[in-house]
């Protein structure tokens, strides 16, 4: 009966290793298959903080290169501006020279 006990026990080691062997793989497979989904879901967070992140950098971009526009404008006004005021003085120094001129030479016609 111990021989029977012990054959079957040989023949039955065997088996149970199949079997934990098979219960570790799907055990394995399991957390596997876990893991990813996990990543998968990762990197769908990730693909849309980047997605955002994007549209917040298109946004910033657009706002810069409205703020250059209106500094643009700005400063193509003052440019303007001085040009105007340089132009009006110059002009106004040359009908002073040129009257001071003409005032010159009808005096040395009147001597």
């Amino acid at each position: 009966m111990t021989t029977l006990l012990v054959l079957l026990l040989l023949l039955f080691f065997p088996f149970a290793r199949y079997l934990c062997a098979r219960q570790t793989q799907r055990q394995l497979q399991r957390a596997m298959l876990k893991l990813e989904g996990e990543l998968g879901q990762r990197a769908a967070e990730l693909q849309q903080q980047i997605a955002e992140l994007e549209a917040q950098l298109a946004q910033r971009r657009a706002q810069a290169e409205t703020e250059i526009a209106a500094r643009k404008a700005e400063a193509l006004k003052e440019i303007e501006r001085w040009t105007a005021e340089e132009s009006a003085r110059l002009t106004q120094r040359l009908e002073e020279e040129y009257q001071r001129q003409v005032e010159e030479i009808q005096r040395k016609l009147a001597d």
